[in-house]
């Protein structure tokens, strides 16, 4: 089984590296990446826990942007984790994440009077890649919701921020350090942005001409019908295909390791995925 799209506490993930590899191995899940958002921290504790093991880890990241006015993940895998110009994009991605910490305080003081004390906001400024799943995780811990994935749902499915590089910008910098960029879950630009099928078309048209080898058409949240759209873009936009589960623990109960598909019984064809097309 394969996984290329998972989180830990290196970002906004619940489990440590050691954990998730353990979670991992029960699953039979040999093949994986660790994609935290804004960051490259991950990579070298996987090499040190797998070396002499059967996994097959393939590196990566999400970078987190914007394009034309639409929250875009964009996936890198396979990049040089030591050139110089691509290590500054990550860093101005995370020094958005702080600007971004802001922006949602205010939000939710602004429509839900939900307010924070110093010393929380201090706590939350101390994380090192802080994203909304912290936030939620103190919402449920004060009450606000019964879970924390309730909690993200709740309180911060309208929140939009713009303050995010640029999609092509992201694009090209997993291109120049000799990665694939990947546009991440589509399935939910389309329904966190309520656009048609022909606006993703012409969304995702853009991006392959300005640098995107690839498209997750395999996602948790993905239907089936889902799929099959997406792999028709890919095959439109001579795009590689890609897959992950999207695993964050229980801010995300239904991203489950190895599940690439919102259909539980949905098995996907592992052999269209890039790392098998070499």
């Amino acid at each position: 089984m394969i996984d290329l799209h998972i989180h830990s506490t290196y970002s906004d993930g619940e489990f440590r590296i050691s954990k998730i590899l353990q979670m991992l191995k029960e699953k039979n899940i040999t093949t994986f990446s660790i994609t935290d958002h804004d960051t490259l921290k991950a990579e070298k504790e996987v090499r040190k826990l797998i070396a002499g093991t059967d996994f097959t880890y393939i590196n990566g990241i999400e970078l987190s942007c914007i394009f034309n006015n639409i929250e875009t993940h964009i996936l890198g895998y396979e990049f040089d984790s030591n050139s110089p110009s691509f290590k500054h994009i990550v860093k101005l991605t995370k020094q958005l994440r702080q600007l971004r910490l802001l922006a949602i305080l205010d939000y939710l003081k602004d429509n839900f009077d939900i307010t924070f004390s110093k010393d929380e906001i201090a706590r939350f400024k101390r994380i090192d890649n802080v994203g909304k799943p912290h936030i939620a995780k103190l919402l449920k811990a004060k009450g606000y919701a019964e879970t924390s994935e309730l909690a993200m749902k709740k309180y911060f499915k309208n929140f939009k921020s713009l303050t995010r590089i640029d999609a092509i910008l992201g694009i090209k910098a997993i291109n120049n350090a000799g990665g694939k960029s990947f546009l991440a879950h589509p399935g939910i630009i389309l329904e966190d942005n309520d656009i048609s099928y022909e606006e993703l078309d012409k969304f995702v048209q853009i991006l392959s001409e300005n640098g995107l080898q690839g498209i997750e058409i395999y996602h948790s949240s993905h239907t089936k019908d889902q799929i099959e759209f997406f792999r028709k873009l890919a095959k439109k936009y001579k795009l590689l295909i890609s897959g992950g589960s999207d695993f964050h623990g229980t801010v995300k109960l239904n991203a489950d390791l190895g599940r690439l598909s919102k259909d539980f019984k949905f098995v996907p064809n592992y052999e269209e995925l890039f790392i098998n097309k070499k």
